[in-house]
């Protein structure tokens, strides 16, 4: 564990330590360890994530994988299936140079994926695709299985802005079979229907947000704050 001071930006900054805890839930800093301003804390309940070119955590660099990432992990504490969840925070993407990632995920949730299980994509991911912010779910009914699913595309808000706050919101109910999704971003509804998502996996998945992309050559950093995650009653 760690803690340093460092300037960014013109401002005072404190790097997070290798585990912490977000919304009272233990986290994993994960990130080029070497980069201490990957992940940093501002203020206290806000955290800023920075991704520059060939930033790459030291596990991906031990399995090959060509990808970059700064994010924070509740790997430990995964939700159950059938439980309706309402997770909610802002994020500012700061001003900087167009985002060109082949994909870039800003928050997603990861399946904790059963042994013999493929190597599979978030049931849920909110992903920056140049100027939108898009949203993305996946699900498999096989008790196990053999290969990734494909996403479906479920809300795309255009010309998401950068340089202020925007407010995320949704409820979800991990189910592959009987699922929900109900997205807010500032207040307004862009995706609510029943649908599956999620594995059928022993264990459901775990919340992780920051910044995880593909390898690209433009730096980018987001900000989060008020990140909260809440088991809901049905409406």
């Amino acid at each position: 564990m760690f803690v340093a001071v460092l300037a960014l930006q013109a401002h005072m900054q404190v790097a997070v330590a290798a585990e912490m805890n977000v919304d009272g839930r233990p986290a994993s800093r994960h990130a080029a360890e070497e980069r201490p301003y990957a992940v940093t804390a501002p203020h206290a309940g806000e955290f800023r994530f920075e991704v520059r070119a060939g930033d790459r955590w030291s596990v991906d660099r031990i399995l090959g994988a060509d990808r970059e990432r700064a994010e924070l992990s509740l790997d430990k504490s995964p939700v159950s299936f059938g439980a309706l969840y309402r997770v909610s925070y802002e994020m500012l993407i700061e001003p900087g140079p167009q985002i060109t990632s082949a994909w870039l995920v800003a928050g997603q949730w990861h399946a904790t994926e059963d042994e013999g299980d493929a190597p599979s994509s978030p049931p849920l991911a909110f992903e920056l695709a140049g100027r939108d912010l898009v949203v993305y779910t996946q699900s498999e009914t096989a008790r196990h299985h053999a290969r990734n699913p494909e996403g479906m595309e479920r809300a795309r808000v255009e010309n998401i802005p950068r340089g202020r706050w925007v407010r995320v919101s949704y409820d979800v109910r991990f189910d592959p079979r009987h699922g929900t999704l109900a997205v807010r971003v500032d207040g307004r509804r862009v995706f609510a229907e029943d649908i599956p998502i999620g594995y059928a996996d022993d264990v459901g998945p775990y919340f992780k947000f920051g910044i995880y992309r593909a390898k690209s050559p433009e730096p980018i950093a987001i900000r989060y704050r008020n990140v909260t995650i809440t088991e809901a009653k049905a409406p």
